[in-house]
């Protein structure tokens, strides 16, 4: 099998990348492989596989269906990572791979047929965690690519109005001209933050684990692998319950869910009051419950198995 996927800016790191990066890493290479190709070469790097390599099970990464104007090549397999926006991505009822319940039904409608095969948990998430030293001040992460999708501007607005103690670490890529961007670098010149950019999954493990608080605003979340990832490492969470969050956190025990409409005043309340209660935050730690996910071999198994049961694998 072949996946072709969008190319990307050096040192960019997301989580649809790094899924697709863990998948074939754990694939024998004469198994599979990946390739890259812009939006307007997509339809004829299908044709040549297809000339080249007749019967390999082609898949083609879902955010094509956002980097370019055309339909998702309607031979191929879909992977979407999330639901495309665009209300044209196919040209005719698409088999597709979704890497979560939630976009697999929300595309059950147009689909031919769906596989989901979520993400697997790295094992670096299993780290101890670090005690906290009194006095301290709380240490919020929040982690995803810089835009705004993830939301981090509101989410330095509305702590930029409770009194500090605190810090927070932004761990995400992002494009250096990118609003958000500048307007994040000009409230860390007067606030504890620390744009930190991407940064390898260890590093983000123990991030975690000397954290105290993880809070995602998305509002659209198909999985939440940084949730989940946090869960595992025993980091309480605040976040909107979008995608599968609900999954892995348990509103009061392991973190705290808000409505994805959730009001600024609502959100400010209750990340007040957790960072003004340490004693909240560590009940959370103590809650610490690994979620029921596969490893990435697993799941590299699991998705050669969906490409087969498409029909172009034998």
């Amino acid at each position: 099998m072949i996946l072709i996927e969008p190319q990307r800016r050096s040192g960019f790191i997301s989580g649809g990348y790094r899924y697709n990066a863990r998948v074939f890493e754990h694939l024998a290479p004469e198994h599979g492989r990946k390739v890259t190709a812009t939006p307007a070469e997509l339809p004829a790097v299908v044709a040549r596989i297809r000339r080249d390599e007749p019967g390999t099970c082609i898949i083609v990464d879902g955010l094509f269906a956002e980097l370019g104007p055309k339909p998702l090549p309607a031979d191929a397999v879909a992977l979407l990572h999330m639901v495309p926006s665009r209300t044209d991505w196919w040209e005719e009822p698409p088999r597709v791979i979704a890497t979560s319940a939630a976009t697999a039904s929300a595309i059950a409608g147009v689909s031919r047929s769906t596989a989901v095969v979520p993400p697997g948990l790295d094992q670096c998430f299993d780290l101890e965690r670090l005690p906290a030293k009194q006095g301290d001040a709380p240490k919020v992460v929040c982690v995803g690519t810089i835009s705004p999708g993830k939301d981090q501007v509101r989410l330095v607005r509305l702590l930029e109005s409770i009194p500090e103690p605190w810090r927070l670490t932004l761990i995400g890529s992002f494009d250096p001209a990118n609003e958000d961007v500048a307007g994040l670098r000009r409230y860390s010149e007067r606030l504890p933050i620390e744009l930190a950019g991407p940064k390898p999954i260890e590093d983000v493990a123990k991030c975690f684990a000397s954290s105290d608080l993880l809070i995602s605003l998305s509002r659209s979340e198909s999985f939440g692998m940084a949730v989940a990832e946090a869960a595992a490492a025993g980091l309480p969470v605040l976040a909107l319950a979008t995608g599968e969050i609900d999954r892995f956190v348990v509103d009061g025990r392991n973190g705290w869910l808000l409505p994805p409409d959730a009001e600024d005043q609502a959100i400010r309340s209750r990340l007040q009051d957790l960072l003004a209660k340490p004693a909240k935050l560590e009940a959370a730690k103590a809650a610490r419950s690994r979620p029921a996910m596969a490893s990435w071999q697993e799941v590299a198994h699991s998705f050669s198995q969906a490409c087969a049961v498409s029909g172009d694998l034998q």
